[in-house]
């Protein structure tokens, strides 16, 4: 039996309120520290550290207090407008203003003043305080980034070096227009917080008082519409005369809302009836076309109308006659999988070409203007087939190209060797034997692969 000393154990905890460095941090810690206001520091020993101060006790600290908690911390709680981010165009000059919080007497007499942290550059500028608003006197605000916009801190100094609470990091994102959009639609149609409009003396996307520096400039505001409508592309560009092509319009300045171009979309002459879910503001319109009603070759530009603006296509569309001419190969396996390759005229016309073999469908992996290639599916049964194809609300067969389905293929038996040997399947492990494997339908797979296993 041991007679030696006995040991125990415990937990301690040691912390050092002096790390914290804003009055929130301090008063809301799990240690008992209290915020000296006028000191502005964090401490464990009030009576030592913050005498004749006014203070600020931590929800941690034991015992009544009437000024407890970070609710009574000197703060910047909110912008004027009650959001967090404070908006600013890059070049202009404004003032900015915040609101605070539990500002005392003592604080409201000294001199306050207005930090920005830009790209690591600080500035400040002498602020006022009247009533619950701190007014930070004019400054222009710039960065040097390409980006379309970029974050500064934001801090309100008072006493010469104590930066007021900003537990809500209110902050400033400076922005340039001209970065957000490069054309008329897109500046239009961004955000109406930012106040971009599009400047037609300098042909960019700015806010109103940088537009007015030039004499006589016209600014253009998210409420109106832009001159210059453009259609970059379209596709396809070529379908049946029986109609039924969706046809994908994109550009710029192409409305920025769909009333601005429903019922202004037309097809050689024909009206195309836009989808509304597959707009996208400015850029994309797509639109279902019908036919010209006869299978006469028809073509004309493509057009977009924005109230009294118009834009044409370069190019033009065509509504043409698709024509199977062949198929190649004429058989293949039940199973399906074979590739067949489909000739004739203008194989690719249409927003949705289908093939079928009677009533079973051919996946179309390919077309182009006089081949479409599709994947045979799987029939139930040996059959011959009739070639159909769809181009969108065209119908196109040839009873001359019809395709067979056959049974799959059977192996009956292997060989191996070669003349005047015994032809047994065998091998040897550096390879080189010829194989001779005998069965059924052999010829109706179009890319055989051998495995020995």
């Amino acid at each position: 039996m041991s007679s030696g000393p006995d040991f125990v154990e415990t937990d301690f905890t040691f912390f050092d309120c002096n790390t914290y460095v804003s009055c929130t941090q301090c008063v809301s810690s799990a240690f008992p520290c209290d915020w000296c206001v006028d000191g502005h520091r964090c401490t464990h020993d009030t009576a030592e550290n913050c005498r004749n101060d006014i203070l600020v006790t931590g929800v941690s600290r034991i015992g009544p207090s009437y000024r407890s908690g970070p609710g009574f911390c000197p703060t910047i709680n909110a912008t004027t407008g009650g959001s967090t981010e404070i908006l600013v165009a890059s070049g202009v000059k404004k003032s900015l203003r915040v609101k605070v919080h539990i500002i005392g007497q003592f604080i409201v007499q000294t001199r306050f003043v207005c930090q920005f942290n830009i790209e690591g550059r600080v500035t400040s500028v002498n602020a006022n305080i009247l009533g619950d608003i701190i007014y930070c006197e004019p400054m222009e605000f710039s960065y040097t980034s390409r980006a379309p916009n970029i974050t500064a801190t934001f801090a309100v100094i008072w006493g010469g070096s104590k930066p007021l609470d900003n537990p809500d990091n209110i902050h400033v994102v400076i922005y340039r227009c001209r970065d957000m959009a490069d054309n008329c639609g897109m500046c239009l149609a961004l955000g109406e917080k930012f106040g971009c409009g599009w400047c037609q003396s300098s042909d960019r996307c700015e806010v109103q008082e940088q537009c007015d520096r030039n004499v006589g400039a016209l600014w253009l505001n998210r409420n109106m519409t832009c001159p210059n409508p453009e259609i970059t592309s379209f596709s396809p560009q070529l379908g049946p005369w029986e109609g039924g092509t969706n046809i994908t319009i994109t550009g710029i300045n192409l409305g920025k809302a769909f009333k601005d171009i429903y019922g202004g979309v037309s097809v050689a002459g024909i009206p195309c009836e836009p989808y509304e879910h597959l707009y996208k503001k400015t850029t994309q319109i797509v639109c279902r076309v019908d036919g010209p009603g006869t299978n006469d070759k028809r073509s004309g530009l493509v057009v977009v109308k924005v109230e009294d603006f118009r834009g044409n296509s370069k190019q033009s569309y065509e509504f043409v006659d698709p024509k199977i001419k062949k198929i190649t190969p004429k058989f293949g396996p039940l199973s399906g999988g074979t590739e067949l390759s489909i000739y004739g005229q203008y194989m690719n016309a249409g927003s949705l070409i289908q093939a079928f073999i009677d009533d079973l469908p051919c996946q179309i992996i390919r077309t182009e203007p006089d081949v479409a290639v599709c994947v045979t599916s799987a029939s139930n049964k040996t059959k011959t087939g009739i070639l159909r194809m769809k181009f969108d609300d065209g119908d196109r067969t040839n009873d001359a190209q019809k395709f067979e389905y056959v049974l799959d293929p059977t192996i009956d038996f292997v060989e191996s060797g070669v003349a005047g040997q015994i032809k047994i399947p065998k091998g040897i492990p550096a390879g080189g034997i010829r194989i001779t494997v005998n069965g059924q339908n052999l010829n109706c797979v179009q890319q055989p692969q051998m495995y020995v296993i």
